[in-house]
């Protein structure tokens, strides 16, 4: 019996820092945090990409009626068109940029993460500078 016991007590003394958790170094994720952050990024994409389309549409909507100018062939619709279509799309994206720009101020808003402090002396420690762990929580009030 004895020696079942002192067995057990030996498994569980080493298991123990295997089964507890120190503290965590990496930043703490704030799940709503994570998620405007991703908005932010996916609206600043899709307002890259209609820029993109936007201006390949207006500068070949140019091209094609300086080309039709230059050669006195066809009609003066198909440029327009791509010219205007492209000054639309170009415009649409000023929403995503600006909604990307706001997610993204949220995400930052509701960061939080890890750091080390430095302890306020005390008298008849050390002079050497103490440091302590601590979560550092970010709100804005509005």
């Amino acid at each position: 019996m004895k020696k079942s016991n002192a067995f057990l007590l030996f498994f569980l003394v080493s298991t123990l820092p295997i089964m507890t958790r120190a503290q965590e170094v990496k930043p703490m994720k704030n799940p709503d945090a994570e998620a405007y952050h991703l908005k932010s990024k996916h609206f600043r994409t899709a307002g890259w990409l209609t820029l993109g389309v936007g201006a390949a549409a207006m500068y070949g909507g140019v091209i094609v009626a300086i080309h039709d100018l230059s050669h006195g062939t066809g009609t003066a619709e198909v440029p327009a068109y791509l010219i205007v279509s492209g000054a639309f799309c170009a415009s649409a994206s000023i929403p995503l940029f600006v909604a990307a720009k706001v997610n993204g101020n949220r995400a930052r808003d509701l960061s939080m993460h890890f750091q080390f402090d430095r302890s306020a002396p005390i008298p008849g420690r050390t002079m050497a500078p103490v440091y302590y762990p601590a979560v550092a929580i970010r709100w804005t009030i509005r």
